[in-house]
């Protein structure tokens, strides 16, 4: 669940400011709140920047490197190392199901079904699969 910027700066003035409303209550909210998200604003220019290690590839090896260590020494993934991880995780190990597919489709694509469109071959694909698995 993500939060919108403005949803974070609610959350944070209730615990920043709990005191009654009022007219300077309303202004300290205010600062507050234009505090939040100009730190908020300038957190997103940062990781958007050139310089930012998530763009630079010297920069963002020196930054895992960095992250790596301290995971290391203390267990808990930062930013960067998190992010690494997860797309480690979303790559398959084998390539058994390409090839499971592609073994699929020879079946049906032959000498004689060789002008099938793929969206055609797709679709028998998944019917194939479909009723092998629900019959």
């Amino acid at each position: 669940m993500e939060l919108e910027p403005d949803e974070i700066i609610s959350a944070v003035l209730e615990v920043a400011a709990p005191a009654p409303v009022t007219d300077t209550a309303e202004s300290v909210n205010e600062s507050y709140k234009s505090q939040i998200y100009q730190a908020i604003q300038n957190a997103s220019a940062e990781a958007h920047s050139p310089n930012s290690p998530l763009l630079n590839p010297k920069s963002l090896q020196a930054t895992i490197k960095k992250e790596m260590s301290l995971f290391e020494a203390g267990g808990a993934r930062r930013l960067v190392l998190e992010g690494a991880y997860k797309a480690l995780l979303a790559i398959p190990p084998t390539s058994v199901e390409s090839e499971r597919a592609f073994s699929a489709a020879g079946y049906l694509c032959s000498k004689i079904r060789s002008r099938m469109a793929d969206k055609t071959l797709d679709t028998l694909c998944f019917l194939r699969s479909y009723f092998q698995n629900h019959a």
